[in-house]
């Protein structure tokens, strides 16, 4: 550690950096990890290795200070820098997973590294809460839910079947099925599902993520391996809205294969993941839906229909 030329002490940052990501040392520690053998440090020797762990710093390593002696920590290694769209992006990132979804406390955590060597100019843009909003709230609060979405995620990873106890709303005790092939979490219609393949019914299963039960034998791990993917075919249908309705494009609620425009009518063929689903999302264009085919899709649509009537008040419903 001599005379300094004019690059000198690049590779002298680079070995000190190399000494403070191995763990954290005092300014004699490094000396004699950078000088093997040579005793303490002196004074002029410490204080060059202070002045290179300033320079660190202002080079945008997050270097803190502690103790007597001072004992010098690497945290994280090189801040980042952020330009504006940075910023706005990890503001709504910010703004999308709020306290009541199920991952916002890593989410937090990783925006708080990644934010805490902001400029105040930086901070209050940050900070700014944006007009842009990406809405990912579930209609309930699924944090305290965190917990089984994480056992669930470890369980769907180790590629074996599962069993557990579900309570449907058409039930008044807790249903069990002994056998599923979970596939993931999905987040859809503003809640979580688990989607797995049932043996007990033979298809493919939706299970919310608040109904399953948590006790010692559910969510319960088995032995045998989840076999290949049956995913539950899709059913395709026709629905008509007003063509000013998609003037700008179909809303994708569904997989759109076809529009075509009659008149002042926008005949749209997709596909649908259940018949629940899809008289559900129908169900959201009110008067100005209707379910053109299949014929055994249509009479479903119908009875949800006659059966929210008659639940207010409407009597003498015709049938079809």
């Amino acid at each position: 550690m001599g005379q300094d030329s004019d690059y000198a002490v690049i590779p002298r940052l680079a070995e000190t950096l190399a000494v403070l990501r191995a763990g954290p040392a005092t300014v004699r520690q490094i000396f004699e990890a950078l000088v093997p053998g040579a005793g303490p440090p002196t004074e002029s020797q410490a204080r060059k290795i202070r002045r290179d762990i300033r320079a660190l710093q202002a080079l945008g390593f997050e270097i803190e200070e502690s103790g007597r002696p001072i004992m010098f920590r690497l945290r994280g290694g090189l801040a980042p820098t952020f330009d504006l769209d940075d910023l706005r992006a990890l503001a709504l990132i910010r703004e999308a997973f709020r306290k009541t979804h199920p991952n916002s406390g890593m989410i937090q955590q990783l925006l708080n590294r990644l934010t805490q060597g902001l400029s105040p100019k930086q901070r209050a843009i940050y900070e700014r809460r944006p007009a842009v909003r990406i809405n990912l709230r579930a209609a309930i609060d699924y944090s305290p839910y965190e917990p089984l979405m994480r056992r669930l995620e470890e369980l769907i990873a180790k590629g074996r079947q599962i069993a557990l106890d579900y309570k449907p709303l058409s039930a008044t005790e807790p249903m069990r099925h002994p056998r599923l092939d979970p596939y993931e979490i999905e987040f859809f219609h503003n809640h979580y599902y688990l989607r797995a393949y049932s043996y007990r019914v033979g298809h493919e299963i939706e299970f919310r993520i608040d109904r399953i039960v948590e006790n010692e034998r559910s969510p319960e791990l088995l032995p045998s391996v989840v076999q290949p993917e049956r995913r539950r075919k899709p059913i395709r249908f026709v629905y008509r809205l007003p063509a000013r309705f998609v003037e700008h494009g179909v809303s994708e609620r569904f997989n759109i294969l076809d529009c075509r425009i009659e008149d002042e009518w926008a005949y749209i063929q997709a596909e649908g993941r259940s018949d629940f689903w899809i008289i559900r999302t129908l169900l959201a264009y009110a008067e100005n839906v209707v379910l053109v085919e299949p014929e055994w899709l249509r009479q479903k649509f119908l009875e949800k229909v006659r059966r929210m009537l008659e639940v207010h008040g409407v009597d003498n419903v015709p049938s079809t």
